[in-house]
């Protein structure tokens, strides 16, 4: 009578072709994870702008004065965002909100985006003059003296890695903000 013979784990030959089997598709799906990654620290530093805009505009609103969301690049070349209450165009991390831009990430100007035209804004469209948004105490995009209302259009990217994506925060001359996403240069914005 033959006994039935119990399995007592795996072979050499049965570990070795799954541990093959994990390479092979951690290999194929590793780009993909580390592109959603990118994509989504783009998108988280977008985020981040746009509320530091928005929140400007409240303080404006809130404290009855022209109030300034600014940018700079500190002494490494990281770009520090934050919202010059004071207005002495100098950051105080004490009692001034501010962000930093991830080190890869920076302001990119019209030509090293794609065009604009695709957003579909009947009007001129610009870049923030000296880094600067202003607010007026209505919430209103401050133009300045004689200046045009238009939308302001802030663009982020990383240049040595066109893979990310680009992102660009729109701002209305209401001080309404939107968030708008290309894949790649020659993509439309989204």
């Amino acid at each position: 009578m033959k006994t039935a013979r119990k399995s007592q784990g795996f072979t050499l030959i049965e570990a070795v072709v799954t541990f093959g089997i994990i390479l092979v598709v951690a290999a194929i799906a590793a780009p993909q994870v580390t592109r959603a990654v990118r994509t989504y620290r783009l998108s988280g530093a977008a985020t981040d702008v746009a509320n530091m805009i928005q929140r400007t505009r409240f303080e404006a609103i809130r404290r009855n004065v022209i109030t300034r969301t600014r940018a700079l690049q500190d002494a490494n070349g990281r770009w520090q965002v934050y919202i010059d209450l004071n207005n002495d165009r100098n950051p105080n991390a004490a009692t001034e909100p501010y962000i930093f831009l991830p080190a890869d990430m920076t302001f990119l100007g019209f030509a090293d985006v794609p065009p604009v035209n695709t957003m579909g804004y009947p009007q001129n469209v610009q870049l923030p003059a000296n880094n600067a948004i202003s607010f007026d105490p209505r919430g209103t995009v401050d133009f300045g003296v004689g200046g045009a209302p238009a939308v302001l259009v802030v663009f982020l990217g990383a240049p040595n890695d066109p893979s990310y994506g680009f992102r660009a925060i729109a701002l209305t001359p209401a001080g309404k903000t939107r968030i708008w996403r290309a894949s790649s240069q020659a993509a439309a914005w989204e």
